[in-house]
């Protein structure tokens, strides 16, 4: 997702709008964050990477933390008794790139994002299943009943499968797995290990798909440079390219490669087993594989929804609409295909604000 220390055009996570408002068209600009002032901005901005407490507990104690970003903070009363959608961060880490999905969803959809511990004031987690037990629980603790509704972009769709196959595992109702546009493992290979400037060149390249900037220039990097001089160049490149704002330097990034490196590992050293998980995929409509290597993995054949978009722009407008068109109907029908929970009525779910967060 596109980081705070990163400039040019806005982009999904940069720009938020309150849940309250009706679904948009595709031609209805969003509304962002200029509804919270400008202290809450940035202290919303802080708390979303980790970098700054709540306030709240005494000095040197340490907090679990907090995983569930609420993304619709505003919706009517009776949504609180709706099951709420899960949607597990891409390889960045942070959840705000899904602000416009949930927007369009509308307010009577319960949206969460599941952000990455290392941004939320834990330690950054490389090992997959113990990342998607570590989520599973915070959904479970937080929605005790189910049926419960997951999902994921990118990296994000793969570790929503892991949790789903541990939550069946366990006899938990998962009605929804949305892959919005994950690739199974295996076929997008990572390296389990990289020198830091690799973790930065992929880190750019990852900013400059979500800016709609040429990344071009990655590719021209000089031959024969040891470490330091490639992160060097890497860095002044991507000054120059607008990339990244003029004063960032790679101390002020090095928290947010943390998670970047620590979930390169983790899905380069996943290795999935078939969890009988029924799949929906949402995938462009050019991509060379038809089910994004899942029907092995699937417990049924996997449910795909083609769209006009590409990986990054399926997330932003016009296309974000037709993505929560889409979403929508899928949630509807396995909602109404979902056995109710034996273990007790719908539970409000109210988690903490972001603003309130640690």
């Amino acid at each position: 997702m596109k980081s705070p220390l990163t400039t040019g055009p806005a982009e999904p996570q940069a720009a938020p709008a309150p849940a309250a408002a009706a679904p948009k068209g595709p031609g209805e600009p969003a509304r962002g964050l200029e509804s919270l002032s400008a202290a809450k901005r940035k202290l919303l901005a802080k708390r979303i990477r980790g970098e700054a407490g709540s306030g709240g507990a005494p000095t040197g104690a340490r907090r679990e933390p907090s995983l569930l970003v609420d993304l619709q903070p505003e919706r009517p009363a009776a949504a609180a008794l709706r099951p709420p959608f899960f949607c597990v961060h891409a390889i960045g880490g942070g959840v705000l790139s899904y602000r416009d999905l949930a927007l369009r969803l509308g307010g009577e959809q319960p949206f969460y994002g599941i952000q990455a511990a290392g941004l939320a004031g834990g330690h950054a987690v490389d090992d997959l299943p113990a990342m998607a037990a570590q989520y599973a629980a915070a959904v479970e603790a937080a929605a005790p009943h189910g049926p419960y509704l997951l999902g994921g972009w990118s990296f994000g769709g793969v570790v929503a499968f892991e949790m789903a196959r541990q939550m069946r595992q366990r006899g938990r109702p998962v009605a929804l797995v949305a892959l919005l546009d994950g690739w199974a493992p295996g076929l997008v290979p990572l390296p389990a290990a990289a020198r830091e400037d690799d973790v930065v060149r992929l880190y750019l390249r990852d900013q400059a798909g979500l800016q709609g900037l040429d990344a071009s220039w990655l590719d021209g990097e000089p031959a024969g440079m040891d470490e330091a001089a490639a992160l060097d160049w890497l860095l002044a490149r991507a000054h120059e390219t607008g990339l990244l704002r003029a004063s960032v330097r790679l101390a002020q990034v090095r928290p947010i490669l943390d998670v970047y490196r620590a979930n390169v590992r983790a899905h380069a050293a996943y290795r999935p087993r078939p969890g009988g998980v029924r799949l929906t995929l949402f995938r462009p409509r050019t991509s060379p594989e038809p089910t994004n290597g899942w029907s092995s993995l699937a417990g049924e054949p996997v449910e795909v929804h083609e769209m006009a978009a590409d990986h990054y722009s399926m997330l932003v407008p016009p296309a974000v609409a037709g993505l929560a068109d889409r979403l929508r109907s899928c949630i509807e029908r396995s909602l109404a295909a979902a056995p109710r929970a034996l273990d007790g009525p719908p539970v409000a779910f109210v988690p903490q604000a972001p603003e309130a967060r640690s």
